[in-house]
C-alpha cells in the first residue's frame, strides 16, 4: 500500500494516514504515537547495543575470541535482544578496551 492509498484528509484539512494493522506493523516498523514514554528505562540515555560486527571492528578481535574470552569472564558478555540476537552494551565494551589501555601504560 503506497502512501498516497494510505493517506486520507480529514475534515479538517490535515492529512492523516489509515490505521496500520499488528503484522504491517511489525513490517514496516511503524509504531503507535508515545511508544517510547511507555518502554522500561533499562538502560540510562546514551547507551546503545552493538552487534558483532561493530564489536569486532572495535577490538579487532575474532568472532571465536570473543565468545571465548566471554566464557572465561575477560570479555563483557552480550545481552539477549531477541530469539536469536545478542548485543553488547558500548559502554562496557569501551571500558574493557580503557582497561586495556591502562593495563599497558602501568606496566
Amino acid at each position: 500500500m503506497s502512501n498516497k492509498d494510505q493517506q486520507r484528509t480529514t475534515t479538517s484539512g490535515k492529512h492523516e494516514f489509515a490505521e496500520h494493522s499488528p503484522r504491517q506493523k511489525r513490517m514496516t516498523g511503524v509504531l503507535e504515537p508515545g511508544w517510547s514514554s511507555r518502554l522500561p528505562s533499562a538502560m540510562p540515555a546514551g547507551h546503545r547495543f552493538l552487534r558483532l560486527p561493530q564489536v569486532k571492528q572495535m577490538t579487532g578481535l575474532s568472532k571465536s575470541t570473543i565468545y571465548d574470552r566471554v566464557q572465561q569472564g575477560g570479555f563483557p558478555a552480550p545481552v539477549k535482544l531477541g530469539n536469536r540476537a545478542v548485543g553488547w552494551v558500548e559502554q562496557e565494551i569501551q571500558h574493557w578496551i580503557d582497561q586495556l589501555i591502562q593495563a599497558r601504560t602501568s606496566q
